[in-house]
């Protein structure tokens, strides 16, 4: 491996035996991936063929801050902002993190609301279709279901249940939780169909389908939304 300069451009070759061709921009660096029978001379000249493509890449590298990271299912995402001449706030979801593109016009504002309110949009979408699966899941486990369910941004609780409607309302930052305990979120506010408050009828109903029901209270205790 070394760093080669061509005009502006500084680049990384890495070469395999076992390669294809590319070039890659990520965190401001240019990396090569060639095979190994690639010349340097031909690797120069695919450097000046996509020079302008590269150029653009680095320049829009230049726009890009860490806001700060977040959970979808337990798994912690870092949320890059980009500034690009967009017209309309962007979110791209990808393996490792969370991509949020603003409009250049807004840079240099105070834009963490903004950001706030395009992730809890993205909890909201992710919410709708993540619940749709667990419910149905329950429903054939055990037969139980909500008149309703609906999502609620900046409600003070995780879940709450409306005993006289039948309703569940659910804060969408629930998707920051594992999967087990977005179960027994619901499960845990299902149990209220029979029993208004959490009496001891309400907790032996609810550790027949938890037995270790405790320890996910004590982690949802110390979580903060």
């Amino acid at each position: 491996m070394k760093k080669v300069k061509e005009n502006v451009i500084a680049y990384t070759i890495n070469k395999a035996i076992f390669s294809d061709f590319d070039i890659l921009v990520n965190n401001g660096e240019v990396v090569v991936k060639a095979p190994w029978y690639f010349s340097r001379q031909r690797i120069q000249e695919a450097i000046k063929e996509n020079k302008n493509w590269i150029l653009q890449k680095l320049k829009e590298m230049e726009n890009v801050s860490l806001f700060k990271t977040t959970k979808i299912l337990g798994i912690n995402y870092a949320v890059k902002v980009i500034s690009r001449n967009v017209k309309s706030p962007e979110l791209n979801l990808n393996n490792n993190y969370i991509e949020i593109i603003l409009p250049s016009r807004i840079k240099g504002r105070n834009n963490n609301q903004i950001i706030d309110m395009i992730l809890n949009k993205m909890y909201v979408k992710l919410t709708e279709k993540h619940l749709e699966n667990v419910f149905e899941e329950i429903r054939i486990e055990t037969g139980l279901a909500p008149e309703d369910y609906k999502i609620v941004e900046n409600q003070d609780k995780i879940a709450k249940f409306n005993y006289d409607t039948k309703e569940i309302f659910i804060n969408p930052r629930i998707m920051e939780l594992d999967e087990n305990c977005i179960k027994y979120i619901i499960m845990h506010e299902l149990c209220h169909l029979q029993f208004k408050t959490h009496a001891k009828g309400f907790y032996k109903m609810l550790k027949a389908y938890f037995p270790k029901y405790e320890e996910y209270d004590a982690i949802l205790r110390e979580y903060k939304f």
